[in-house]
């Protein structure tokens, strides 16, 4: 799973979380494990700046996405 190009980062959030939810609970991967996949299925420019802050969470590291993908699209324009 990767984000699209024309996906906009709630978007892939949103997908990302409906593919969790319907992994059954007895085989979902550690929590520490999601957000490996949540950050390593991004642009490679917001995951380099994820993994540089280092966030705790899945929920932390899908808030500093959005927050980042927005901060890269500002810059841009």
């Amino acid at each position: 799973m990767k984000k699209e190009v024309s996906e906009s980062m709630r978007d892939f959030i949103a997908r990302f979380d409906r593919l969790i939810r319907r992994i059954p609970k007895d085989v979902v991967p550690p929590k520490k494990n999601l957000k490996r996949f949540f950050i390593s299925a991004l642009p490679s420019k917001v995951g380099f700046f994820l993994r540089r802050d280092q966030p705790r969470t899945l929920r932390e590291a899908q808030d500093l996405a959005i927050e980042t993908d927005d901060d890269l699209i500002i810059s841009v324009k």
